[in-house]
């Protein structure tokens, strides 16, 4: 699962204009991955979503030109507020080299993240018309229990981030939170994002109150994406885990109660996902296990 499978070729098209053969409806197994995109792009980090016009039809993508302008901005402020993190740490007098590579790994293993959005979206939709047409046969019944699942997995990433950015994380120890410090050093982070001062640390420019609120404003803003980007980019590795779980729970049961020859094709259906997966994800994790390293 954890290959790198990443430079094959994508097919061109518009994807969002293709019309999908008809499915059964969506088997429970999909819906952490279906939570997970469709999170992903209420929340702005997703140019796209994976949509069906009835039920007994398969997934297409619905996307607009605006939605992709607005994205691709957001995402090169994710990937610039990643980059000036790295330049402040090698700013620093006292920097030390291995905190200067740690946040170099984690600014790629995010731009992968972000770039798996644009260059996979193809593949992505393969990879949940795959696993919905091989999933329907062996599942049934409501699947409430797993979107409420998928749903809480979702929210609770993102309300991490929210913790995460209202907690000063990365700006300020936790031990010296306070509403006006997270206030002050979030005008002077935002000065620094802009070019106005240096270093975050320091507060070498002139103070201007009536510019300081659309500062704080703005540091805020860049901060939740930041978080929401690394909290994100993290969670698709444990949805793909467990949406791989629940295919290999699938194919216990047919080898448990079906012939050889159903055995033979659910292993050949599972074998075709996993590669689907590895295709997608397979940067993503890579560049995971070398930041973790």
């Amino acid at each position: 699962l954890f290959s790198v499978n990443c430079f094959a070729s994508m097919e061109d098209g518009k994807a969002h204009s293709a019309k999908i053969a008809p499915l059964a409806p969506s088997p429970p197994v999909l819906e952490l991955l279906r939570a997970y995109f469709n999170f992903a792009y209420f929340c702005g980090l997703s140019p796209y979503r994976f949509v069906t016009d009835a039920p007994g039809e398969g997934y297409r993508i619905q996307t607009s030109r605006q939605r992709k302008v607005c994205t691709a901005i957001l995402h090169a402020v994710i990937a610039y507020r990643f980059l000036m993190t790295s330049f402040a740490i090698s700013s620093r007098k006292s920097a030390r080299l291995h905190f200067l590579i740690l946040s170099l790994l984690k600014l790629v293993y995010v731009c992968c993240f972000l770039f798996t959005f644009w260059r996979q979206q193809r593949r992505i939709l393969e990879l949940f018309n795959a696993i919905r047409a091989t999933a329907t046969a062996a599942t049934s019944g409501d699947n409430r229990r797993h979107k409420i699942f998928a749903f809480l997995i979702c929210s609770m990433y993102l309300g991490a981030a929210v913790v995460c950015t209202v907690g000063g994380h990365g700006i300020i120890p936790l031990y010296q939170w306070s509403p006006g410090t997270l206030v002050r050093k979030s005008v002077q982070y935002a000065r620094f994002l802009l070019w106005m001062q240096t270093h975050p640390e320091t507060a070498d420019a002139p103070r201007q109150w009536s510019l300081d609120h659309a500062l704080f404003a703005f540091q805020i803003f860049v901060q939740f994406y930041k978080q929401l980007a690394a909290l994100f980019s993290d969670l698709s590795f444990l949805m793909t885990a467990l949406t791989f779980q629940q295919m290999v729970h699938l194919f216990t049961v047919t080898c448990s109660n079906g012939s050889v020859t159903m055995v033979m094709d659910a292993y050949t259906n599972l074998k075709r996902i996993v590669d689907k997966m590895n295709a997608v994800f397979g940067l993503i994790f890579f560049t995971c296990l070398l930041e973790e390293i």
